[in-house]
């Protein structure tokens, strides 16, 4: 026990009032104090002035030796235990800190070698701390060490006869096995994160990738892993975390970093037909929105999905497509859209990729 809460400190406080009272009981608990007694067997002598125990047959040499207080010692032993509760309370703590305190920070809870590579899965040692860490060495060079609330190999749900993908492979392409370490923060949904270390003769970090709030990485056709998240740049925009916008993106290594990988966003553009079957969805939910926001998250929603699979133009053209007329603001609807845009570093990238397509 690391903290002491209100119901241990008063079963503390009364058993140290018990055992004060047996203590008590021990110094001042006889009945007959002061009387002439035999210290062996108690016996009164009385009026008698003798030396010897008719009871018992001791002879004490000093007349004050038959004046002794008569101490019942399981009062000692009650009083005794019952101080033992509180102090061992009060201590535990403290004994509880010296030993973290003394022990090294962090445990090993998986071993895994793979040629001169060893990758260590550790955690806190204290169990009111919290974290974990995977210590990846070579047969040369500085470790690499990633640190989270929670720690992971691979990525994906293991399954049986299949490992996790990131472990002990080729993610990049590049023909040198790497490992993928993936981290949790703890929040209520976010925040994951990605490491991805070539495993050299010294291991190296090559990149990390900021997922968020969700993504994963997945092998592609052509057999080299990348990565599918969503931009979340667009989180709480002009509504709740569950309705904001979640345009895709897609990253693979270019051999110096996680860049979007283009082929792998664009799609063909939605049919005509659907297009404006969708637009009469998000009109129509025009009249059912509640409270400060009068613009149905399903309008951004979709206008950014276009965008994000090469389809600009026919974004813009869906917002006019959807907005009902007679209902304002939606210039400064639009104004707002561009400037969130332009604060999104994946969007801000996607355009300098696309800016020559037509």
């Amino acid at each position: 026990m690391s903290t002491l809460t209100l119901p241990w400190v008063i079963a503390a406080s009364i058993s140290f009032v018990c055992a004060l009272a047996w203590v008590i009981c021990w110094r001042r608990g006889d009945p007959a104090r002061g009387r002439r007694r035999c210290p062996s067997c108690w016996y009164e002598f009385g009026p008698m002035r003798v030396l010897r125990c008719p009871e018992c047959g001791r002879e004490v040499r000093r007349e004050e030796d038959l004046g002794r207080t008569r101490r019942r010692g399981w009062w000692l032993v009650l009083a005794l235990v019952c101080l033992a509760f509180p102090v061992v309370l009060l201590s535990g703590p403290l004994l509880t800190r010296a030993y973290y305190a003394l022990m090294p920070r962090w445990k090993t809870v998986e071993r895994h070698v793979q040629g001169e590579t060893v990758v260590l899965l550790q955690q806190v040692r204290n169990p009111q701390d919290f974290g974990e860490r995977v210590v990846i060495r070579g047969s040369g060079g500085e470790p690499v060490v990633v640190e989270d609330f929670k720690v992971n190999l691979g990525d994906g749900v293991p399954t049986p006869g299949r490992a996790r993908l990131g472990v002990f492979m080729d993610i990049t392409g590049e023909g040198v096995t790497d490992l993928l370490v993936s981290g949790f923060s703890g929040g209520a949904h976010c925040c994951l994160t990605y490491h991805v270390v070539s495993l050299s003769a010294s291991p190296v970090l090559l990149a990390t990738i900021e997922a968020h709030d969700g993504g994963q990485f997945v092998f592609a056709d052509d057999g080299v892993a990348e990565f599918r998240g969503i931009d979340w740049h667009y989180a709480y925009w002009r509504s709740s975390f569950v309705d904001s916008p979640r345009p895709e993106i897609v990253l693979r290594w270019d051999g110096s970093r996680y860049a979007l990988h283009l082929s792998g966003m664009l799609k063909d553009a939605p049919a005509e037909a659907e297009l404006a079957a969708e637009a009469s969805r998000v009109r129509d939910a025009f009249s059912r929105m509640e409270g400060t926001e009068p613009v149905p998250p399903a309008l951004g929603a979709w206008m950014l999905d276009l965008m994000y699979t090469g389809h600009e133009a026919l974004a813009w053209r869906f917002l006019d497509m959807a907005w009902p007329d007679g209902v304002e603001g939606k210039d400064l609807y639009a104004a707002e859209l561009r400037h969130q845009m332009a604060g999104s570093a994946y969007w801000r990238e996607f355009k300098n990729l696309t800016q020559d397509r037509p």
